[in-house]
């Protein structure tokens, strides 16, 4: 998909897949803060809360994250977010 529509294909993903299994639990994801900008990261969280579903990211996976982040914001990655 056209990386400019991410946000809404992942809408898209869970309004077509909420509900059909109870094995399925569609939600919205981020990769990391350091691979989306904050502009995504606050899009994909407010669709999640409108969606009533989870917002999933990875965070703080190493001190190099860690340190790039306090680096760039002044905050650790879990702060920042």
């Amino acid at each position: 998909p056209d990386p400019s529509r991410n946000i809404e294909a992942a809408v898209e993903f869970v309004t077509k897949w909420r509900g059909r299994s109870p094995l399925l639990t569609p939600s919205i994801f981020c990769h990391s803060p350091y691979t989306c900008s904050a502009e995504t990261l606050k899009k994909a969280k407010q669709a999640a809360d409108r969606l009533g579903v989870l917002f999933q990211i990875h965070v703080a996976e190493t001190k190099h994250e860690r340190d790039q982040s306090i680096a760039a914001t002044g905050m650790s990655p879990v702060a920042y977010l």
